[in-house]
């Protein structure tokens, strides 16, 4: 499961974007903004995920995409693309 809206503001809730998984072996996890460009990438399946930083400082509100390629433990490989909304 992953969400479609987070909140990188510190607050204790919703600060990180990643993905919630059972039974998955290994994984890809990329952000990407509007240009497709990649800001965030992680194989760590056990990663906190993004923060919503771009080089330190926090990325703009607004749509971002996450792809995400997973394998499950009999051997199944998924990807799955979508777009999210970070909210400040």
């Amino acid at each position: 499961m992953v969400p479609n809206v987070f909140s990188p503001n510190a607050d204790g809730i919703n600060d990180y974007f990643f993905p919630k998984f059972v039974n998955v072996t290994k994984m890809e996890f990329w952000i990407l903004n509007k240009w497709g460009e990649t800001i965030f990438y992680t194989e760590d399946i056990n990663s906190q995920g993004w923060d919503g930083k771009v080089g330190g400082d926090y990325a703009i509100p607004g749509n971002y995409i996450y792809r995400l390629k997973f394998e499950t433990v009999d051997g199944r490989v998924e990807t799955q693309t979508e777009v999210f909304l970070l909210l400040k």
